[in-house]
């Protein structure tokens, strides 16, 4: 089985991160997540939506989002990458045309990728939601 070490995930995750975030706090505020589920290997972590936020418009960690920083082993320099991923916008010009290359099979397998780290809460992919908060963000630009 191929292990992947957290550190090694935070840069391709936050693209993903940022678009699930952006459409589940802003476009659907009625269905938006209180938290965000992550799995590496057996090991499932939380992370409050709200949390996230405050890291991205301030640049102050809670104790929740240190704790998972210091165990990933994140540098500075990767905290705030991190941030700025979560901060920068990702504009889509043709959303439609964007929706569509995540139906195609490297999209599939990007969104599959992430899925397994990015669960739906039961521990379930979260390639669908994910594909759905990238594409809600991308029509309400």
């Amino acid at each position: 089985m191929k292990s992947f070490s957290l550190n090694s995930l935070f840069r391709p995750l936050t693209s993903v991160v940022l678009g699930t975030i952006t459409s589940l706090t802003l476009s659907l505020p009625s269905y938006a997540a209180q938290k965000v589920y992550f799995v590496f290997d057996s090991i499932g972590v939380s992370i409050p939506v709200s949390d996230l936020e405050n890291y991205a418009e301030t640049g102050e960690l809670s104790q929740q989002l240190d704790r998972y920083f210091s165990l990933a082993g994140a540098s500075e320099e990767d905290r705030n990458a991190f941030r700025e991923a979560l901060s920068t916008p990702a504009p889509i010009k043709d959303p439609v045309r964007f929706s569509r290359l995540l139906n195609t099979d490297e999209g599939e397998r990007i969104l599959n990728y992430f899925g397994k780290v990015i669960n739906i809460q039961g521990g379930r992919n979260g390639k669908f939601l994910i594909r759905g908060a990238l594409v809600q963000a991308a029509l309400d630009d």
